[in-house]
């Protein structure tokens, strides 16, 4: 199974700084997949080949309408490379609903894809 996951911070890709405020950090992410491959290698269920896209790196509290419309052509990018058969995007709780209408939008529009 191949599957395109989609970064773009939130507090799911960041870390606490020594400065004590937490910062999107370049391997935080990443973390998050290699939590899967040593549950799933544990299971024997190691046949999932993953595609990283990072269309930006922001906390989720500055999300804005530029950076849904980033990430919906990111979306559409892998859609049209047709080499995935699923896209998983992380993301903040406070992009939670941008994110949700950004899917939406792209499910409305899939045949203009």
């Amino acid at each position: 199974m191949k599957i395109t996951v989609i970064f773009t911070g939130g507090t799911i890709g960041s870390s606490i700084g020594a400065d004590g405020y937490i910062a999107p950090g370049a391997k935080q992410p990443y973390r998050l997949l290699e939590k899967y491959r040593e549950n799933c290698r544990a299971d024997g269920m190691d046949e999932v080949e993953f595609f990283v896209e990072e269309p930006y790196r922001i906390l989720s509290e500055n999300m804005n309408a530029g950076y849904v419309n980033r990430l919906a052509d990111c979306v559409r990018k892998v859609m049209a490379r047709n080499d995935s058969e699923g896209i998983i995007i992380t993301h903040g709780t406070d992009t939670l609903q941008s994110v949700s209408y950004t899917h939406l939008r792209a499910h409305e529009t899939r045949g203009n894809l």
